[in-house]
């Protein structure tokens, strides 16, 4: 059997990739920055893009921003976006950000630098430099003062605007590869955006089937999981093979007969530990949840399940469907745009 998977991401590179993706659901048609909180065991604890307030009508507002031409303060753009840092910080949940990591595609700016201080985060990792030299000055020193530290996400390369910019692009373009339109996507719910979410933390998993799984609500990431051996575990990989292979389990019965914790159970599990309520919320998974899992997600009042891949599991079919939870399959219908 062979050894495991050797091209798969590094922490840095998945949650800086993480951080570029957030940076497309930015409005902004001049600067798209996202960012990304994580905690010390390589959670993700928050995510945020530079938006405009809650309330605010992202069709109605000028996002060209004349006022920066004639210096009317009132038709200038900045004053009423929240950047992706402050943005991430305020929807943690009240999860406790102390000791985190923020990975964000733009330096912090000298007002959001305030705000990662308060906060409790101690490392800053940045895909390209702020452009205002004195902003910049005043956050570095503020983040020297207060034991902030701060490194490039490559320190060989000081990325250009257009650089970052064309990386995420290039990111947009592959997802949106995978839908007919845009406007398909369910507004209320995000589903592509989320899917793609799953399947990139299925990436992570050290199980034969990769499986990844987000719960959000209200258009936010509430947790993430990905199928693997418990903590302080070794995987089955590690071990020398999957143990349901070895024995010839059939694929949908014996679940307690393996390993690993499944991606639903370590997305509710992670829920727990960090006091956060995924009541009403919706759970998107690469893979339609099994009967153990089933019960769980149950008892937590999830409201919804998108899956992508199916299982054969009579039980989890069958108690979903008694539980009244709206389960869905995503099954977007690719346009053929060449290869990919």
């Amino acid at each position: 059997m062979p050894g495991k998977r050797e091209e798969y991401l590094t922490w840095d590179e998945y949650f800086m990739g993480q951080a570029l993706e957030v940076s497309l659901r930015s409005k902004d048609p001049s600067t798209q920055v996202g960012a990304c909180i994580i905690s010390s065991d390589n959670k993700q604890v928050s995510i945020g893009y530079n938006g405009l307030t809650n309330g605010m009508d992202d069709d109605q507002f000028s996002w060209n921003s004349p006022g920066e031409k004639t210096g009317d303060l009132y038709t200038t753009k900045n004053p009423w976006v929240a950047h992706a840092e402050l943005n991430a910080i305020l929807n943690c949940h009240g999860a406790n950000l102390e000791g985190t990591t923020i990975y964000v595609t733009l330096f912090p700016c000298n007002e959001c630098a305030k705000a990662i201080i308060q906060a409790g985060i101690k490392k800053v990792v940045y895909l390209r430099m702020y452009n205002d030299e004195m902003k910049v000055k005043i956050t570095k020193e503020m983040f020297d003062k207060a034991g902030v530290e701060y490194i490039p996400y490559n320190p060989y390369k000081n990325f250009s605007k257009e650089e970052v910019q064309g990386a995420a692009n290039e990111i947009q373009k592959i997802l949106k590869r995978f839908s007919v339109k845009s406007d398909i996507v369910n507004s209320e719910y995000n589903d592509q955006y989320f899917m793609s979410l799953a399947e990139e933390i299925s990436t992570n998993s050290d199980c034969r089937r990769h499986v990844g799984a987000v719960i959000a609500r209200d258009n936010k990431v509430l947790v993430t999981g990905y199928n693997a051996a418990p903590v302080g575990c070794e995987s089955c990989i590690e071990l020398g093979g999957c143990m349901r292979q070895e024995d010839n389990i059939p694929s949908g019965t014996r679940q307690e007969y393996c390993r690993a914790v499944h991606a639903e159970q370590n997305a509710i599990i992670q829920a727990a530990t960090e006091g956060i309520s995924i009541k009403g919320g919706t759970l998107y998974v690469t893979t339609y949840p099994c009967n153990i899992c089933a019960r769980m997600i149950m008892n937590c009042k999830l409201k919804r399940i998108v899956y992508q891949g199916d299982y054969q599991d009579e039980g989890s079919h069958n108690m979903l469907k008694e539980s009244g939870i709206i389960v869905e399959k995503y099954e977007p219908k690719v346009k053929k745009i060449g290869s990919i």
